[in-house]
C-alpha cells in the first residue's frame, strides 16, 4: 500500500492533502470496502503518511524561517 501511494504521489494523481485526508477519515466513512478492510488499508498506509505529515511539518518550519530571512533584507 505504501508504495501504490507514493506512485500516486509521485504522478501527481493525489496530493499530499487528498492522502492525509483520507487516511484521518473513519473508516466507516468509506462506501466501496467494509470497514474491516478500509481499517487494514490505512494501517498499511499509516507509515507512508506518516513520512508525508512529517515533510508537511519541515515545510512549515522552512516557509518560518524563510519568512524571517527576507524580513531581515
Amino acid at each position: 500500500m505504501p508504495h501504490v501511494l507514493k506512485q500516486l504521489y509521485d504522478d501527481d494523481v493525489l496530493d499530499e492533502d487528498s492522502i492525509i485526508a483520507w487516511f484521518d477519515s473513519p473508516p466507516e466513512s468509506s462506501w466501496l470496502v467494509k470497514k474491516d478492510v478500509a481499517e487494514l488499508v490505512r494501517s498499511k498506509a499509516k507509515q507512508f503518511v506518516d513520512w508525508l505529515k512529517e515533510a508537511e511539518e519541515e515545510d512549515d518550519d522552512d516557509d518560518e524561517d524563510g519568512e524571517d530571512d527576507e524580513d531581515d533584507d
